[in-house]
């Protein structure tokens, strides 16, 4: 628990959280009835403040808002701080309607004081890295026996956010992530943990979190497809169809190499979970042994753009030409996409992993989707759509441009500076992790992945899982797989490596991958 937040009754929200405005009626609720009584009410529990506001809080896009009043202090003396939250919260629930059914609360905060530590990659120290990978099979061995809720072991360093130029505050850590609400024997997993980091001479640190890994999947909010293309692009909405209420995104454009057929088949490749069947008994067969062409059970038809992007940009084009001047039938996005929606169809599954790890027990998916009518080349990022600008070590330069193509593929690099294109956050920048992160999924299954982190925005989120990786260079190495938005002020992301997919494809097709 952390002494500098507090709230009324529960526990204080799992950082990060998704901020939004409330509505304007509860705003002004607030701001009449609720915010001239903060005043009084912290200066009789001698709580001095600095802010009070209110907003939507919610851990992700599908919760439901907290209507949330967050009180900002530099006290360092907690012993009133809950009382007068409820007290707050108490004169804010009276001043609401009686019908008003949403959750609320009030938060006091220091946040000068309050945990808020963050990750980024180790460094490249040979000895740091060393000392972690010789003591991370006890480390294991520790935490699966002493905590059952544990989601996974993840090597980073640590610091409190905002310092990231100092870097003698950066911590070599293990964090071990618990699924939130675990109960488990948190002091002597500490113990044991920390008489193993006793025999390295490094000095590393432990921590517990709570933390879960989600594959990257359209359980998000529908997005709004502003300048929408005739075909699609690297990283464009895609969804299975009848499924209106998920999106993944698209990699790219591969070409299917079958040697004994003596043919190349043009397909998009994406992951297995972004285009998996709807249908309950086909899911757990294809779950299992993947889709192959012969077979018709997973071959699904895949639609650009996805059923819930598409309806949600309708709707919203219909409210705007309702409430403004003009004609919808003249804007070129209801233009576009109403061009798209006559066809949305780009081709169908023909083969997919399943759900299935590496003999290096890495999570292995993905899916071929035969689309000769809309094969396009690759794009790498280009240097000017990345905001903030692209940040590389060694003076190395990124020359990739609008007219930049994908022309190879390459090598993961643990280490390595990379980018994306996604459905739901668009061009992103990280670093690669030297260290792989052991993850514990739903399912009781283990695997060792490859993350990335970013510090300037979260590198993907929910909907970009299928995104093509690609490199400095504008090589591609890998696509977006899952994500953990629990380490630090943005997600981190975990990639499967291009190489690992290809060498799946051989064993699955009798083919292989190239690039046309």
């Amino acid at each position: 628990k952390d002494r500098f937040r507090v709230v009324a009754f529960g526990t204080p929200m799992i950082y990060p959280v998704i901020i939004r405005n409330s509505p304007p009626e509860l705003q002004q609720i607030f701001n009449t009835k609720v915010k001239p009584e903060i005043a009084r009410i912290l200066a009789e529990y001698n709580v001095p403040f600095s802010l009070s506001r209110l907003d939507d809080w919610r851990e992700n896009s599908r919760d439901s808002p907290r209507h949330t009043i967050l009180i900002e202090t530099n006290d360092e003396n907690t012993t009133n701080w809950q009382a007068a939250s409820r007290c707050v919260l108490s004169v804010f629930n009276q001043a609401l309607p009686p019908q008003f059914a949403g959750q609320t609360q009030v938060e006091i905060q220091n946040k000068h004081r309050m945990y808020s530590d963050v990750s980024r990659v180790l460094p490249n120290d040979p000895l740091l890295l060393r000392d972690m990978r010789s003591i991370r099979p006890d480390v294991s061995k520790i935490v699966h026996t002493r905590m059952v809720g544990m989601s996974s072991i993840a090597y980073h360093l640590r610091a409190p956010l905002g310092s990231t130029l100092d870097e003698t505050l950066w911590k070599p850590t293990i964090v071990v992530f618990c699924y939130p609400g675990t109960s488990c024997d948190f002091k002597t997993a500490e113990a044991e943990i920390l008489q193993v980091l006793e025999k390295v001479p490094s000095r590393i640190y432990v921590e517990f979190l709570p933390g879960q890994v989600h594959l990257s999947q359209p359980n998000e909010l529908p997005i709004y497809l502003s300048g929408l293309s005739e075909n699609p692009q690297n990283g464009s909405s895609i969804g299975v169809k009848g499924n209106s209420k998920e999106a993944g995104s698209l990699g790219g454009r591969l070409l299917l190499n079958m040697p004994q057929e003596k043919q190349a088949i043009p397909c998009a490749l994406t992951f297995y979970h972004d285009v998996r069947s709807t249908d309950n008994a086909t899911s757990i067969y294809t779950d299992m042994n993947g889709v192959v062409r012969g077979d018709p059970r997973g071959q699904v038809e895949v639609e650009y753009p996805a059923a819930c992007d598409s309806q949600h940009t309708m709707r919203r084009l219909e409210r705007i030409y309702k409430d403004s001047p003009g004609d919808i039938s003249n804007d070129k996005t209801y233009q576009a996409l109403l061009s798209r929606l006559q066809s949305p169809s780009i081709g169908n599954v023909i083969f997919a992993s399943g759900h299935r790890r590496t003999a290096k027990d890495t999570r292995l998916d993905w899916a071929l989707v035969s689309s000769p009518k809309t094969f396009t080349a690759n794009k790498p990022t280009p240097g000017d759509a990345i905001q903030p600008p692209f940040e590389l070590p060694y003076n190395e330069a990124y020359t990739q441009n609008a007219d930049s193509k994908v022309k190879q593929f390459a090598q993961l690099r643990l280490g390595g500076w990379v980018t994306k294109r996604g459905r739901s956050t668009g061009y992103t920048t990280g670093e690669v992790n030297h260290m792989h992160r052991e993850v514990q999924w739903p399912s009781g299954e283990t695997t060792f992945e490859i993350e990335i982190l970013s510090y300037t925005a979260n590198f993907a989120a929910p909907g970009d899982s299928g995104s093509f990786v690609t490199n400095v260079r504008g090589e591609l190495v890998g696509m977006v797989s899952a994500i953990d938005h629990r380490a630090g002020q943005f997600n981190v992301t975990f990639v499967t490596p291009i190489d690992v997919i290809q060498d799946d494809v051989k064993r699955m097709t009798g083919g292989f991958l190239s690039l046309g």
